[in-house]
């Protein structure tokens, strides 16, 4: 592992070393969600590797930003605002109305604008878990890879690959899926600046319980990325150092080879020094 690799992980851990972010935030922060800090502190306890930025899936409702150079909405993020955000499945228990929780107007004053030129739209999202991963060597890229494809992350991929040779090689691991996503035009700003719904509050509420049915998929395919994970790298802490250690199958297979042929050549010793001694 390189002193440079070292030195970016070190910097990483002392940025994570914060309380992790609560689910009520509604700007994106720096620090790691509830629902990903096992993984994420699972990651970083492993020698080769380091988390550089994560989400454990969220639930939004985001307000896009204007280009100032366009008359048209721009898609990205840009000047645009969060008006919610959960990393947890939501409640949908009673019968008050959810568009004010979304940031939207009273759901009664439903529209559409006259034309889609120049809108501010209002978009409501489920994004599933991402990380970004730091690797110290290729073969720790390429096992983080793996597994993230065994597990349904389709979409992750190995890139800003840096080396001076093969040993000291660094790359970053994007751990990322496409197939749990959903982006749906709920709303939109009118010229008085409110945030005017589009659709009713029985659409509203399907979006919320289609997101808790994303949640829960998610939740399942990021344990599923976490036991493969550990599989591929072995526990955290199992550099083996003896026989009540955790000792990867491979490693245990050849040392117990290494045992037999001591036991055999000590056997033979002793039978020689027996032969020897009766004579």
């Amino acid at each position: 592992m390189s002193t440079t690799f070292a030195a970016k992980k070190a910097k990483i851990l002392q940025q994570l070393a914060v309380p992790d972010a609560s689910s009520t935030d509604i700007q994106p922060g720096d620090c790691v969600d509830v629902g990903i800090r096992e993984l994420v502190d699972e990651i970083n306890k492993l020698d080769t590797l380091a988390t550089t930025s994560s989400c454990a899936g969220r639930f939004a409702v985001y307000l896009e930003g204007k280009d100032p150079n366009s008359s048209q909405s721009s898609l990205g993020e840009g000047d645009g605002q969060w008006l919610f955000i959960s990393h947890d499945p939501l409640p949908l228990s009673g019968n008050g109305s959810v568009a004010p929780m979304l940031g939207l107007s009273d759901h009664t004053e439903l529209s559409v604008p006259s034309s889609a030129k120049g809108v501010r739209w209002v978009r409501c999202k489920f994004e599933p878990m991402f990380l970004h991963v730091l690797s110290s060597s290729l073969e720790s890229a390429q096992k983080i890879h793996t597994a993230a494809l065994q597990s349904g992350f389709r979409e992750s991929g190995i890139s800003s690959i840096s080396t001076d040779n093969l040993r000291t090689s660094t790359a970053m691991v994007a751990i990322r899926t496409n197939d749990l996503v959903f982006d749906n035009i709920i709303g939109y700003e009118g010229p008085d600046g409110r945030l005017i719904p589009m659709v009713t509050e029985a659409y509203m509420r399907i979006l919320i319980e289609l997101g808790n049915q994303k949640f829960q998929a998610n939740k399942a395919r990021t344990q599923q990325f976490q036991n493969a994970l550990l599989a591929s790298f072995g526990p955290p802490q199992a550099q083996y150092s003896g026989p009540c250690a955790w000792e990867p199958i491979e490693q245990r297979r050849v040392r117990m080879r290494e045992d037999d042929i001591r036991r055999k050549a000590d056997a033979q010793r002793t039978t020689e020094d027996s032969a020897r001694s009766s004579q």
